[in-house]
């Protein structure tokens, strides 16, 4: 806590190296970046949405079996969608969810079988 008062206290410039981090970090999130602010929750259906959301970040930073064991049960939800929008109605940042829970549970799957997120 102390980290973050001091972070927004400081009201000097950013550096040339924090903004070239910002800048690879917008690129590697790009514009359908979910925030998991949970407001898109509760899912009619029972999705974990932020979990399938952002399963690219957890398939990169753990290890296959601890990554698959963790996001299994959340992609097989996925199938369980009704595109009923209500997330969507509910998501401050205009996400095209059903969109993109279609497009990571076929990233899973292509990562379950090569073992890297496609």
């Amino acid at each position: 806590m102390e980290e973050l008062i001091q972070i927004y206290s400081d009201d000097s410039p950013l550096t040339n190296e924090e903004r070239t981090d910002i800048e690879r970090a917008r690129t590697e999130l790009g514009a359908t970046w979910c925030h998991r602010c949970e407001y898109c929750q509760p899912c009619p259906e029972g999705i974990p949405i932020s979990t399938v959301l952002t399963a690219q970040s957890m398939t990169r930073r753990m290890p296959f079996e601890k990554a698959t064991s963790m996001l299994g049960g959340a992609m097989a939800k996925t199938a369980d969608c009704s595109e009923c929008g209500t997330c969507e109605g509910r998501c401050p940042y205009d996400l095209p969810i059903r969109e993109l829970l279609k497009t990571r549970q076929e990233q899973y799957s292509w990562f379950r079988e090569n073992r890297v997120w496609a």
